[in-house]
Order: C-alpha cells, then sequence, then structure tokens
C-alpha cells in the first residue's frame, strides 16, 4: 500500500521533479548521475529533488489525511 501511495504521488509531481525522484530515489543513482543524464547542473538536481521531496511528502499527507507536513 505504501508503495502505491508513493507512486501516485510521483505521477502528480511535474514532469521534471519526477524525473528525478525516480533516478534518485527509486533507481538509485548519485546525483552526478542524474545530472548527467537529464543533461542538467548538480544544483539543479538538488533543488529539483529538494522541491520533489517537499512536494512529494505534502502529497502523501493529503491522501493520508494526516494534514500538511512542515519541512
Amino acid at each position: 500500500m505504501a508503495r502505491r501511495l508513493v507512486e501516485r504521488g510521483i505521477e502528480r509531481l511535474s514532469r521534471r521533479q519526477g524525473q528525478v525522484i525516480r533516478l534518485r530515489e527509486i533507481r538509485g543513482h548519485s546525483y552526478q548521475d542524474v545530472a548527467e543524464k537529464l543533461g542538467i547542473r548538480l544544483g539543479t538536481v538538488k533543488s529539483r529533488l529538494h522541491r520533489a521531496r517537499t512536494e512529494l511528502a505534502g502529497l502523501i499527507a493529503e491522501e493520508t489525511g494526516e494534514g500538511p507536513v512542515a519541512s
């Protein structure tokens, strides 16, 4: 159930956020690998990943009825 909840949350993220989450958190690529695969700077990977994690936590909290998650 938790896996499906996370998958649904990732589907609701922007395409860019979904890409970095999938590559880093699901496939286990390094930050540098993600940057190279997407053709973006390392700092961009880190900022997108931070925003994606924050957004995903909020989406999961919303879906489970736990309310907003403090960042």
